[in-house]
């Protein structure tokens, strides 16, 4: 593992508010104060978890002792952004919770919170086990650049078939009006796979992890090309034999 400090800050609104490990157990032992479970402003007729519907409210998973493995009211909220992973799990009944940070790239805090709020009660902790291997960016980015090869190389090949064809009077340049439609729709198709790679809006470069960020444009650029040369291709169709 290489640490890689993050150059993306975040978006207003969702994903700002950096905390700590302390920090979040600081936030655990707030909500989960008994006096505070019935604030004024609060229900008087029990704290403010047992007013919760199961499923999700108030930004919490909620299971009831009838849903839930631990056979008790258990709340969770997860999250994520590109390269790191949170978890926030508690049996407030209890008095107990557990917040899990991760930015490893594997989207595993969930799993590990609700394992060790478990262990408060008594269950073991599962044996330490490694991301699996589409839990890791590097993984996805190495995939990301054979399928790029593959299609340059498919490109590569066909284009230089394609032009022989053309020299040999195999193909003929023949721009019909469905032809000429298709070829339209795929250059489209090109253009808007370049544009959504480099200037659509959505996660920045530097919010995603560094292989990644590398190796999805050219996965873009391998694709548009393949679009462009079947544009091309077919406004110079084979000869009928």
């Amino acid at each position: 593992m290489r640490v890689s400090p993050s150059r993306f800050a975040g978006w207003h609104g969702s994903s700002l508010v950096k905390a700590s490990a302390a920090d979040m157990g600081s936030y655990i032992a707030a909500i989960l104060d008994p006096r505070r479970a019935s604030a004024p402003g609060l229900p008087a007729d029990g704290a403010w978890w047992e007013r919760l519907e199961t499923g999700y409210d108030l930004g919490w998973q909620v299971a009831d002792a009838t849903s839930s493995t631990a056979d008790e009211l258990v709340l969770e909220h997860t999250g994520m952004i590109w390269g790191g992973n949170a978890a926030a799990v508690l049996a407030p009944r209890r008095r107990a919770g557990v917040a899990v940070l991760l930015n490893s790239g594997a989207e595993r805090a969930g799993p590990i919170a609700r394992a060790i709020l478990r262990s408060t009660d008594g269950a073991p902790l599962p044996p330490p086990s490694k991301a699996a291997p589409w839990e890791t960016p590097d993984t996805w980015a190495a995939a990301f650049l054979a399928a790029a090869a593959a299609l340059l190389l498919g490109c590569l090949a066909h284009g230089k078939r394609a032009t022989g064809q053309l020299r040999r009077g195999e193909r003929e340049w023949r721009p019909t009006a469905p032809g000429i439609a298709r070829a339209a729709v795929l250059a489209g198709l090109a253009a808007e796979t370049v544009r959504r790679a480099f200037l659509a809006a959505g996660p920045p470069p530097e919010a995603l992890p560094a292989t990644v960020a590398q190796a999805l444009p050219v996965l873009a650029l391998s694709a548009s090309a393949l679009l462009v040369l079947a544009a091309a291709t077919g406004l110079a169709p084979r000869r009928a034999r």
